[in-house]
C-alpha cells in the first residue's frame, strides 16, 4: 500500500485516478466570506439571511452557491481518486 498526502483540489494532476482503496479528508477550514462582503462571524450572517430584502437574501444566495461549488471541487476529486466500491472518509 501508499499514503500520498496533498491538496484534494489537485491531487489528480499527479495521481492517476482510481488509485486508492479509502481516501480520507481532515479538518477541513471553512471558507470565511467568499464574496466579500465583510461578514466574518457567523453571528454577523443571521439578519442578512432573515432579512426581508431581496438584494441580501440574494447575496446569501450567492455565497452559499459559491461555498457548495468549493465543497464540491474537493470531494469530487476524492471521489475520481478512489477506487470504484472504495471508501471515501
Amino acid at each position: 500500500g501508499r499514503i500520498c498526502r496533498g491538496d484534494s483540489t489537485n491531487l489528480t494532476s499527479f495521481v492517476p485516478t482510481n488509485s486508492f482503496d479509502i481516501v480520507m479528508t481532515g479538518y477541513i477550514d471553512p471558507i470565511v466570506d467568499p464574496l466579500g462582503l465583510g461578514l466574518i462571524e457567523n453571528w454577523q450572517h443571521e439578519p442578512w439571511c432573515n432579512s426581508k430584502n431581496e438584494s441580501k437574501q440574494s447575496l446569501m444566495k450567492e455565497e452559499q452557491k459559491e461555498i457548495n461549488a468549493w465543497f464540491a471541487l474537493w470531494a469530487s476529486q476524492m471521489m475520481a481518486l478512489v477506487k470504484p466500491g472504495g471508501i471515501v472518509i
